[in-house]
């Protein structure tokens, strides 16, 4: 307990996670683009002279998916906030955000 406070240490929100969540999501994140980069584009980087002709939609979505699932998991569940609905919003547009913004990067090429 901390005397100058009157709030024990262990009442407070864990924001302290936050300094390893959110690196972990990043590198998630990169991790998923560039994964599912690969499998949409192929070897030839979308430019059309590599080995792939079609792009393999379902793989590309698939690690989004799971890469967006990951990191709303974290944020949903590891208690960074002491407020569970800031965690759930944040975490559902996290997920939106990872999955939707590389799909319409895709879409458009």
């Amino acid at each position: 307990m901390s005397y100058r406070s009157g709030v024990d240490e262990r009442d407070k929100p864990g924001v302290v996670h936050l300094l390893w969540i959110v690196p972990v999501i990043l590198v998630a994140f990169v991790g998923a683009y560039a994964l599912s980069y690969l499998s949409w584009c192929g070897v030839s980087a979308c430019n059309g002279g590599g080995l792939r002709v079609k792009p393999d939609v379902a793989g590309a979505l698939s690690f989004l998916a799971v890469g967006g699932l990951f990191s709303g998991a974290l944020l949903w569940f590891i208690p960074w906030t002491a407020k569970k609905t800031a965690r759930r919003i944040v975490a559902v547009v996290a997920v939106v955000a990872f999955v939707g913004l590389p799909v319409l990067k895709f879409v458009s090429q």
